[in-house]
């Protein structure tokens, strides 16, 4: 269906699409004839890459929630030439929940900071290619010592829990000084009457901190490069790993994670954080909400389900 502003919903009337990001009833348009509430722009064949956001369905070590998350995935190519080795680059930015990071704002005076333990996701091509998986790594950040803020080098911790490690250039040395690799949460501190903070909801924040959480942790995750190798089925569909998580599928549509534990190695997609002595550690599959309109018939609240081929960053495939 066609998007218009005349759309009735997401029942539009017929028309010429209009561009990616018009008003509309139900949202924005996506530039394909879909008016919806979260529009993505759409990968453009003769354009050498692409960018979208693709969610996860993630288990934690706190709660037995299911939580999504969407990571950006950017995916870069030349031309995709069947039976080709051609080089691939991806990049990405991976998401700590806000809702996470609001409750870490109970310690006295609030949280601004917290030590990365661990950030990751990995590149899985679905279809259309001959391809390794790859692993996007959030960069390794200057470490600090907790105490007294001077700098240490992580090659130096000594062997404990992840986010408590004595390291031998902090003193005093012990687990409660380890080297801290700090990532800073966004916040605002705009606490007047009808500033940010309240219109987000969080004057509490700003009663016993000063400050408010705006919106989840953003964590670049570094370039890598490789090549595949295109057949000749039409299509390259790339996404984030879900295959080698540990995730099974139910007979209902829904998937059963993999359980989440902070002291285990990470998998190939989640995130580990130490804010202020809580550590939360996420562990990831690729997914789609199982309550909302990708997910199972009938739907299922709260659980995570496969992800559908349209969600995907595609490329076409040419003849050699």
């Amino acid at each position: 269906m066609l998007c218009t502003k005349t759309c009735a919903g997401n029942a539009c009337v017929i028309g010429t699409p209009l561009p990616f990001g018009t008003a509309c009833s139900a949202g924005a348009c996506n530039g394909a004839g879909d008016c919806l509430a979260d529009p993505q722009p759409l990968c453009i064949p003769s354009e050498p890459s692409c960018t979208k956001l693709i969610t996860l369905g993630c288990t934690n070590n706190v709660t037995l929630d299911v939580s999504m998350l969407a990571y950006e995935l950017t995916v870069t190519t030349d031309p995709l030439i069947a039976g080709a080795n051609v080089p691939v680059s991806y990049s990405g930015t991976a998401r700590f929940p806000e809702p996470y990071l609001d409750v870490f704002q109970a310690v006295p005076g609030g949280s601004l900071s917290a030590d990365l333990i661990d950030a990751r996701a990995t590149v899985h091509v679905r279809s259309g290619a001959a391809a390794s998986d790859v692993t996007l790594k959030a960069p390794t950040l200057p470490g600090t010592c907790n105490i007294l803020q001077t700098s240490c080098d992580p090659a130096n911790d000594l062997p404990s829990i992840p986010g408590s490690r004595a390291n031998t250039d902090c003193v005093p040395t012990g687990t409660f000084n380890p080297c801290q690799q700090i990532v800073s949460y966004p916040i605002s501190t705009d606490c007047a009457p009808s500033g940010a903070c309240e219109l987000l909801g969080k004057t509490q924040q700003c009663e016993y901190n000063g400050f408010c959480i705006t919106g989840p942790l953003e964590i670049p995750l570094q370039g890598a490069a490789t090549t595949i190798t295109p057949d000749a089925s039409g299509e390259v569909l790339f996404g984030w790993d879900d295959q080698s998580t540990g995730a099974t599928l139910n007979p209902d549509g829904t998937y059963s994670l993999p359980p989440s534990v902070f002291t285990t190695p990470s998998g190939p997609n989640g995130i580990k954080v130490n804010s202020d002595g809580l550590s939360v550690a996420l562990t990831c599959t690729m997914a789609v909400d199982s309550g909302g309109p990708l997910g199972p018939v009938p739907p299922v609240p709260g659980q995570a389900s496969p992800t559908p081929d349209s969600e995907l960053i595609n490329f076409p495939i040419q003849a050699p």
